[in-house]
């Protein structure tokens, strides 16, 4: 009896974890970046960040609170991913244990933005490029 309650909590938590993502239009064929903070040695993941064909803004999901927040606003930069999207877009991210790291590539003003996943805080500094 134990077995099949095992077996049945794992089929439930795959379900769940997958449609956590279908909710996010999580499609192979609509990604851009994909980038998360995955563990090879533990196995596990903290954070995800993405972008999508059809939402240039970066996308970061925290998993360890199940918070999903869409950054549009780089900052104090005067730049918007979604506003001023093709000119401008993300580019090159990273994701550390507690932040995602990333350029926004802009003809007129790059920018090295940090996003800290917990406090959803988001900082960029012009590249000089």
């Amino acid at each position: 009896m134990d077995k099949i309650i095992k077996v049945a909590l794992t089929c439930i938590l795959t379900v769940c974890t997958y449609s956590s993502f279908a909710d996010d239009h999580f499609d192979i064929n609509n990604i851009v970046y994909y980038q998360s903070n995955y563990d090879y040695k533990t196995k596990k993941e903290d954070i995800i960040a993405y972008v999508l064909k059809d939402d240039p803004c970066v996308t970061v999901k925290t998993l360890s609170n199940d918070k999903t927040k869409r950054y549009c606003k780089m900052g104090d930069s005067g730049l918007n991913l979604q506003t001023n999207n093709p000119t401008i877009y993300a580019m090159k991210l990273y994701v550390s244990p507690a932040s995602v790291n990333f350029i926004v590539a802009a003809p007129w003003n790059e920018q090295r933005c940090r996003i800290m996943a917990v406090s959803e805080e988001i900082s960029c500094q012009s590249t000089g490029h």
